[in-house]
């Protein structure tokens, strides 16, 4: 299998009525410009969305006005200039096709077969069990015996809910209920992954080795399908950076290579769009210390002319990026915390998984996003945030974990089965969720930071200790709830009494808080809340990996390893929003003179700032070894050989 180390995306959906495809292009000429910029990968259109062909298919439709063969004569150019190529096939979506073949399109549950608006690419989709599903799995074929590809990218491969004829008489076989929405959607899902199977069964028939990816089909739902992973993510149309800061420590566990693809536009679609070079080097850095290969998208444009303005943008950032070659080739990021989450699935929509990774982000914590597929041996401390649902796998490793000496950090209803119990493994008994509202938190014992009582924002739970745990942070009720009464608006609530219920508790080396934080995190990110949760790790006695000392807050810290050594990736950016859709990245940022201490049991032979591998003094106290790091403007790194 290829081993990605720099790829381009390109996107070249093409209407059938655009004049002059392909009139301008010359494979030597961009292939040579891939040379230049260091990339290995490309991924470019063997079919579009709208169903046009751009190589010379007998089954399928090249594009009518394309007198040549385009896709083949790039990959015979890449495949001399040693250039792997994926062959793209939107999946989910072909329009000349599905207007040629109207059985072949989804019927949604309201009757209808386009959506509004008419011009958006998703307003017809093709239904799966029709004969468009041996139509696409022939043209993977026609591909896979006539080009020399490395592997192939399924696009927009979302479970359409429909109800075709095709698809009404297979869940009348399987006895589904198609009248029943959440059994429509189920079968949905069954067939999108069935379908991602067969299409990398068709494929890898004619190599084994070929990298294979669907997009839109939940990363675990292709463990059997797929070989590696991409992340799709710009940030003005992905869930902006919060959710780039989501994906990564999930796919990192997955056990597949994985892929970071950017744009170069700010939305697809966008010929017109080109982001500054700090942003996309912001986003590939970041990538890159995360465990992820860099790849930037780009459009061609129809005739096939390449644009000189953004090949020199990629040779700029990827020049950047080449600098760390030695130290990112078969990288891997470092952790000793994990987020538990029950589905995968569900991690990109999910407010508290967003608001958990914001605090231990900022709080410069090494960690993992894990589901029940991955393994949680690494680990020394689980975090359990607001409402996991447990399974038996899911509590047989938690009790495993414990008895290994392992930490846990739970809050709000993670764990509370269907009978309104908790593990025993949490240290409280559940009781209800909290009689007040909004809810409050007391300073921990000692705690000089004066007399406030502190909102979290959002709902707690009642929950009584159990034998051995105390409590470190109390909640605080309001006198009157917010609420109105029939006559006066109970609006301002401020905190009244100190209740006898925990906000935090502790027994052992398992911690429980009662407030869902980590959702109030992703909306208010209030900093006691964050200064709670540190100051009980330190009081059950864990440690991260990586403490950071008198740094400014707009740096992030990514551990790492690879054959050079433990290394410490520095992020010295400040993503803004600009405009309702836009974040970018304006200037890299200058930091340094603060200290850095990275868990290094073994000890170490000498540290230094990559690439230049200037010499640090270091100290060794414990288990650690500590540097000040000197200053460096946007991205830095510290090597522990």
């Amino acid at each position: 299998m290829h081993k990605i180390k720099y790829a381009l995306f390109y996107d070249f959906h093409t209407s059938p009525l655009h004049p002059d495809v392909g009139k301008e292009f010359d494979a030597e000429k961009i292939t040579d410009r891939f040379v230049e910029c260091g990339i290995d990968y490309v991924t470019f259109h063997a079919r579009c969305n709208m169903g046009m062909a751009y190589y010379n298919t007998k089954i399928g439709t090249r594009h009518p006005t394309l007198n040549f063969d385009l896709f083949g004569e790039l990959a015979e150019a890449c495949h001399r200039k040693n250039i792997a190529i994926g062959a793209y096939f939107n999946g989910g979506l072909s329009r000349y096709e599905g207007v040629k073949h109207r059985d072949w399109t989804t019927i949604y549950p309201d009757g209808t077969q386009h959506h509004q608006p008419f011009w958006s690419p998703f307003s017809q989709t093709m239904c799966y069990n029709s004969p468009y599903r041996e139509h696409l799995k022939a043209m993977v074929r026609e591909v896979a015996e006539n080009y020399p590809v490395s592997g192939f990218f399924f696009d927009c491969m979302s479970a359409w809910d429909c109800v075709c004829p095709h698809c009404i008489e297979k869940m009348r076989a399987e006895g589904v209920d198609f009248n029943s929405q959440t059994e429509r959607r189920a079968f949905a899902k069954k067939t999108q992954r069935e379908f991602a199977e067969e299409l990398g069964e068709t494929a890898r028939s004619y190599d084994p080795e070929y990298l294979i990816y669907f997009n839109d089909v939940h990363f675990e739902d292709q463990k059997n399908a797929g070989s590696y992973l991409e992340f799709e993510c710009l940030p003005c149309k992905s869930g902006g950076y919060q959710f780039m800061n989501v994906a990564p420590h999930y796919m990192r566990t997955l056990g597949k290579p994985s892929v970071h693809m950017t744009g170069r536009f700010n939305r697809w679609s966008d010929f017109g769009g080109i982001r500054n070079a700090h942003t996309l080097k912001y986003e590939l850095f970041f990538a890159l210390a995360n465990g992820l290969r860099p790849n930037i998208g780009d459009h061609l444009s129809p005739d096939g002319k390449i644009s000189e303005t953004v090949f020199d943008r990629c040779k700029e950032v990827f020049g950047a990026l080449h600098k760390y070659d030695r130290w990112f080739d078969d990288s891997s990021a470092e952790a000793d915390a994990a987020i538990v989450w029950h589905n995968g699935g569900e991690i990109r929509l999910s407010k508290v998984i967003s608001g958990t990774v914001r605090m231990l982000t900022e709080m410069n914590m090494q960690f993992d996003i894990v589901s029940p597929a991955a393994s949680w041996d690494k680990y020394s401390l689980l975090i359990f945030p607001d409402g996991v649902r447990l399974d038996d796998n899911m509590r047989r490793k938690i009790r495993e974990h414990v008895a290994k000496g392992g930490y846990l950090f739970v809050s709000g209803r993670s764990g509370l089965d269907e009978n309104n119990t908790f593990p025993v493994e949490w240290g409280v008994e559940f009781e209800s969720d909290a009689a007040f509202t909004p809810a409050y938190f007391t300073n921990a014992p000692g705690d000089d930071r004066g007399d406030l009582s502190y909102s979290f924002y959002e709902e707690a739970c009642q929950v009584k200790p159990l034998e051995g745990s105390r409590t470190l942070y109390h909640l605080v009720a309001p006198a009157l709830n917010r609420e109105w009464d029939g006559l006066y608006p109970e609006y301002y609530n401020p905190p009244f009494k100190k209740s006898s219920y925990p906000f935090i508790s502790c027994r052992g080396k398992s911690a429980y808080c009662s407030g869902k934080i980590f959702t109030g995190y992703a909306d208010m990110a209030p900093v006691p809340v964050r200064e709670a949760m540190k100051e009980t790790l330190e009081h059950m006695g864990w440690s991260s990996m990586l403490k950071v000392k008198g740094a400014p807050s707009f740096v992030k810290f990514f551990a790492g390893h690879s054959k050079a050594g433990k290394m410490v990736s520095m992020l010295a950016y400040l993503p803004e929003k600009r405009g309702a859709e836009m974040e970018t990245v304006e200037d890299e940022l200058t930091a340094g003179n603060f200290e850095l201490s990275l868990k290094c049991p073994g000890g170490v032979r000498r540290v230094y700032m990559a690439p230049e591998e200037k010499e640090l003094s270091f100290r060794q106290e414990g288990e650690y070894i500590t540097v000040t790091v000197p200053e460096f403007t946007g991205f830095g790194m510290v090597v522990f050989e």
